[in-house]
């Protein structure tokens, strides 16, 4: 059940991030976010994302099968646009997410 309340504070949390984005970049517009595990990208690409951010600066390892830790860290990215807003395809054609995580996800 841990594992439950952890998982729903980090999807608020990417929530309020994205809401609190949105309203900053005023009438620029902002796409869902994409990271690993999320539209097509695999899992793996974790390690990407950790070359590109150096994350051990603020406190996250990665290992190289792209595990994460603390726990529930999260690494993605938002694309934001001037004119036309980005949209992606069916949200579940090209999930690399574990299937058993299908009923937590909130992008269904």
């Amino acid at each position: 059940m841990e594992d439950f309340w952890q998982t729903a504070y980090v999807d608020t949390a990417r929530n309020r991030f994205y809401l609190d984005m949105k309203e900053k970049i005023g009438n620029l517009h902002l796409s869902e976010e994409l990271g690993p595990g999320f539209f097509g990208m695999s899992v793996e690409s974790v390690n990407r994302f950790n070359k590109l951010l150096d994350s051990e600066r603020i406190g996250i390892d990665v290992n190289p099968k792209g595990f994460m830790k603390p726990e529930k860290s999260v690494a993605g990215l938002f694309i934001v646009t001037e004119n036309e807003p980005v949209t992606f395809p069916q949200k579940c054609l090209f999930c690399k997410g574990n299937e058993k995580g299908c009923a937590y996800c909130t992008k269904e």
